[in-house]
């Protein structure tokens, strides 16, 4: 695994002017966090690999376009949430908003896949994950 220097990372993010020697090391990490998510979660799992990088593509291809909103308490939204663990929602699905705190949401994922929803940790009639 390609190691990145997260402290250096943060003090970029300090920096109102970014110069020619931050924007290669910023490209350098980015090149080697995609070769670590390669290395350490995709190889060997087609379905995921091409759900992340068609995930990736609906990110790039729609951030220009769709229009930035806070969210507000109640509503629902569409949203990318990435990879997550066996038995959590990941990719895109609809959240309904709970809470806004700062620049953060705290959200429910929703979905409308039966099977999604039948293979659903309960505590009482699905405690297999």
């Amino acid at each position: 695994m390609r190691e990145i220097d997260v402290e250096y990372l943060k003090e970029l993010r300090k920096k109102k002017i970014l110069n020619e020697k931050d924007f290669r090391y910023l490209r350098s990490c980015f090149l080697d966090t995609n070769s670590n998510i390669w290395e350490k979660l995709f190889e060997g799992d087609p379905k995921v690999a091409s759900l992340y990088v068609e995930t990736f593509h609906y990110f790039l291809k729609n951030r220009k376009n769709s229009p930035i909103t806070k969210p507000r308490v109640g509503e629902i939204y569409k949203a990318n949430l990435l990879l997550g663990y066996k038995g959590e929602a990941s990719l895109i699905h609809p959240v309904l908003i709970l809470e806004v705190i700062g620049g953060r949401a705290l959200i429910v994922p929703g979905s409308s896949s039966d099977s999604y929803m039948l293979n659903a940790y309960h505590w009482i009639t699905n405690r297999r994950l």
